[in-house]
């Protein structure tokens, strides 16, 4: 018990929008994910429902039901991305 680490929240926060957005971007066609999906996707129902409700307050999601995909803004970052364009430190 005194040997277990507790994990960073913060960083399992960060790592769980960074799966959700890997989901919706990578996704041929629409892009539209259902919460269940993303659910089993990146790991927990509860954890990918807190994720997406920060990444709408981004901007970087749109919520349609029970549904989400990446917002415009998304998918441009993550092409230029792509091109090399981020430095990543």
């Amino acid at each position: 018990m005194q040997d277990e680490t507790i994990p960073d929240l913060g960083r399992v926060l960060d790592e769980t929008q960074q799966c959700v957005l890997c989901v919706l971007l990578e996704r041929a066609g629409s892009g539209l994910c259902s919460m269940g999906e993303l659910a089993l996707a990146c790991g927990g129902y509860d954890a990918v429902t807190f994720a997406v409700e920060e990444l709408h307050a981004a901007g970087l999601v749109h919520r349609l039901d029970g549904f989400v995909f990446a917002s415009r803004a998304a998918a441009r970052c993550r092409a230029l991305d792509v091109l090399g364009r981020c430095v990543r430190g």
